[in-house]
């Protein structure tokens, strides 16, 4: 089981505050808050304390030899039409509701059906979840969650598909077209025999917004584009693409677009064949992102795809959560030291805590209607309460995996996933703490694992230069060079973002200062906002700002941890010449 990893949130204040009318007006946020409330420690140890039943697998084995999705039934294309040729397709395309919202008959869900179908039939149960998401990504689907119904009996061998399908006509309509949700956005069917088994099966997909059509092969730049709306209240969004056997890059999002729309750009490697992408948004004063977007972008369309479990040649079971733990840190360190990444640390204090909730996260993850107990319990973790220093981010990933106790499958199955590698293989992140869980029934291991990036000093140039990067971008999309720098600025910008950092004054206080203390050196009108939020990616330019011909501006990050918070939070302050000819400064 995954869940969409935490990665950020934001809050804004003293928006757009002329230099001109700075005497005498308030801030707009007297003091600096926490952008997010996390749940205390005494939160999650009172839940640690309450018993829970340990969640059961449902789910069938992967056959020995992998299992292949033939690239002949897969989608090429976001939205690529389905057209079912045979007649227990039409009969099910026929029997869709007529009028209002009709979803689209999609290739991508018929190959999905086509692949459970033929995966139920055979094995009596759903696959695992690794093999179900990659079924998904292997179809040409993006939505990271897809639904079925399905109908099966026992059929005897004399009676004909065409006599079934007299008799099941009505199922057909009542029990599968007839029980989807209103929502459903793309469907697809699939119906097949196997001896006396006869099963029909629907697949759907709920979209809360819309995507443009794009390819699932990139351009001759290596790029994949992904532009639409999401239909929420976004505060930022961040997209993520997997890099080689353990490399993870962040997607460039695009700032000149005006949230819910988004436009974010994700590179896939040269030498890659297949590459997954996952794209999230965190709304205003959460830091759970939500996963809209995944999907398994391919170099070539034509190629078959396969999956197959990889194993160690000995596997090497766990015998307790401490083994667990201490095999997960050595192969993971070995990995990174493959990746040229410096080792992380165990936080064991958090540790413990992670490995007391972990029954109760795959609990709530399994049952039915526990989201908010889920929540509750990553928001928790990522807190990272136990974890000592400054924590600059924090990631958040869970998975189980049915039929082994061996501690390297398990680490495979989590660096598949964008999500997984950018908790555990981020050049970024120093600790992790680990909260394992056997399971009995059937045997298998599960793990929440949250990772942690620290603040180590106040130079925040990187985190400037890729802002200025980000902002490049944009102009760049709208046909438009890039922003001047403001000459003079920085050293205003660092004397007072330095007085934030020590906590000396507010932010909102040292918006005021820079803009008046630059105003009054370089001798032009000065404009600015600034933005308070644990992520870079809140940074948004607006429409009217970033289509100017000629933009001058300066850019300052610090961070510093306001009293009650659990992370510390960036401090983003931008600052741009107002109504000056290019050139002037």
């Amino acid at each position: 089981m995954m869940r969409a990893s935490s990665f950020s949130e934001s809050s804004r204040c003293s928006l757009w505050v002329p230099v001109l009318l700075l005497v005498g007006l308030g801030a707009g946020c007297t003091h600096s808050k926490p952008v997010v409330e996390f749940p205390t420690l005494e939160t999650l140890n009172r839940l640690a304390t309450v018993p829970v039943a340990a969640p059961e697998i449902a789910a069938a084995a992967v056959p020995a030899g992998g299992w292949t999705v033939d690239a002949s039934h897969a989608a090429q294309a976001h939205q690529e039409a389905w057209q079912p040729a045979e007649p227990w397709g039409q009969a099910f395309a026929s029997s869709l509701p007529r009028g209002g919202r009709q979803p689209r008959l999609s290739r991508a869900m018929a190959c999905i059906a086509s692949e459970l179908g033929r995966f139920r039939l055979a094995a009596k149960k759903e696959p695992p979840r690794a093999l179900h998401e990659f079924i998904l990504g292997a179809c040409g689907a993006i939505s990271p969650q897809v639904g079925t119904y399905f109908l099966q009996g026992s059929v005897p061998a004399e009676v004909s598909e065409a006599e079934l399908l007299k008799q099941w006509s009505g199922k057909l309509e009542n029990e599968l077209a007839g029980k989807l949700p209103p929502d459903a956005t793309d469907v697809g069917f699939w119906f097949g025999r196997s001896d006396d088994q006869a099963l029909a099966l629907v697949t759907y997909s709920q979209t809360r917004g819309e995507s443009r059509p794009f390819s699932l092969t990139p351009d001759a730049s290596g790029n994949i584009t992904f532009e639409g709306q999401v239909a929420a209240n976004v505060e930022h969004f961040a997209g993520y693409i997997n890099q080689g056997r353990y490399g993870v890059e962040s997607c460039l999002v695009d700032p000149g677009v005006p949230r819910p729309q988004f436009r974010i750009v994700c590179h896939m490697a040269p030498e890659d064949r297949t590459a997954w992408v996952q794209l999230v948004y965190a709304e205003p004063r959460r830091v759970l992102a939500s996963s809209f977007i995944q999907t398994l972008v391919r170099r070539t369309p034509t190629e078959s795809l396969v999956f197959t479990e990889t194993a160690a040649a000995t596997p090497q079971p766990a015998s307790d959560t401490a083994a667990f733990s201490r095999a997960v840190l050595d192969e993971l360190n070995a990995a990174r030291a493959q990746a040229q990444l410096t080792p992380v640390q165990l936080a064991d204090a958090q540790s413990a805590t992670a490995t007391r909730l972990a029954g109760h996260y795959f609990a709530a993850a399994l049952g039915e209607n526990r989201e908010a107990e889920q929540d509750q319990i990553a928001l928790g973790l990522l807190a990272g309460w136990q974890v000592p220093g400054m924590i600059r981010h924090g990631s958040f990933f869970s998975s189980l995996i049915p039929f082994t106790r061996d501690p390297s499958q398990w680490l495979n199955l989590a660096l598949t996933m964008p999500s997984g590698r950018a908790t555990l293989l981020s050049a970024d992140i120093e600790q992790i703490a680990l909260g394992p869980l056997f399971l009995s029934s059937p045997e298998g291991l599960g793990a929440v694992v949250t990772g942690y990036q620290l603040h180590h000093s106040n130079d925040h140039s990187n985190d400037v230069l890729r802002l200025f990067l980000r902002l490049s971008f944009a102009r760049q999309n709208v046909g438009l060079g890039p922003a001047k720098k403001i000459n003079g600025l920085g050293p205003i910008l660092a004397d007072e973002l330095k007085r934030v950092n020590a906590g000396e004054r507010e932010p909102s206080d040292v918006m005021q200062e820079v803009l008046q203390r630059g105003s009054e050196k370089l001798g032009v009108p000065l404009r600015g906002y600034i933005i308070e939020t644990t992520s870079l990616e809140a940074l948004q330019i607006p429409p009217d700002l970033m289509r100017r011909p000629s933009l001058q501006l300066a850019i300052g990050v610090t961070h510093h941890k306001p009293i009650g918070a659990a992370w510390a939070q960036f401090a983003i302050l931008v600052v741009y010449v107002d109504g000056v000819p290019p050139g002037s400064i």
